[in-house]
C-alpha cells in the first residue's frame, strides 16, 4: 500500500494494491486512524471517491486507489484534535467510561489548581493527557479505548 500523496482537486489519494475488499479496508483505517491524526489536517465535507482498476479483483496484485477531500487544520490546534476536530477536555471527558469520570475529573481539577494547562490529544491506542507547567511536562496518562 503506497502513502497517500496530496492532490489538487481531491486531497491525497491512497493507492491500495491487493484483493478486495480487503485492500480497500486496510486503506481506509489507514487514512483514518493514522494519516489525519498525524498530519494537520481533517476531512472536508465534501464525498470521497473509490477507483477501482480492471482485472481480477481477487489478485494480490490487484489495485484500486482511495481520493478524500481535505482541508488544513489552525496550525494552533493542530496536536489537540480528534479525527480533524479540536478536542477539549469537556470533549476527552465525555469519552472516559462513568465508573472513571469521578476519577479524572478530580486529577484534572487538582493540577489545575496547581496551575498545570492540560493538553488532550488522541493517540492510536487511546488519548494521551499531558499536564504542563512553565513548559515542562508534570504528567502523562494513556486513557485506552476498549478493546
Amino acid at each position: 500500500m503506497k502513502k497517500p500523496r496530496s492532490g489538487k482537486l481531491h486531497g491525497p489519494s491512497l493507492t491500495a494494491r491487493g484483493s478486495i475488499p480487503q485492500s480497500i479496508h486496510n486503506g481506509w483505517n489507514y487514512l483514518n486512524e493514522e494519516w489525519l491524526i498525524k498530519y494537520p489536517f481533517k476531512h472536508a465535507p465534501c464525498p470521497e471517491l473509490e477507483w477501482y482498476s480492471d482485472g481480477d479483483q481477487t489478485s494480490d496484485t490487484y489495485k484500486a486507489q482511495i481520493w478524500i477531500p481535505i482541508m488544513r487544520n489552525d496550525k494552533s490546534t493542530e496536536r489537540n484534535w480528534i479525527m480533524g476536530e479540536t478536542c477539549t477536555y469537556d470533549d476527552f471527558l465525555v469519552t472516559v467510561e462513568k465508573d472513571n469520570q469521578e476519577l479524572v475529573r478530580e486529577l484534572h481539577e487538582e493540577l489545575t489548581k496547581l496551575g498545570c494547562r492540560a493538553e488532550i490529544r488522541q493517540a492510536k491506542s487511546g488519548f494521551v493527557v499531558s499536564y504542563l507547567k512553565n513548559k515542562k511536562t508534570i504528567l502523562n496518562y494513556v486513557f485506552r479505548k476498549k478493546g
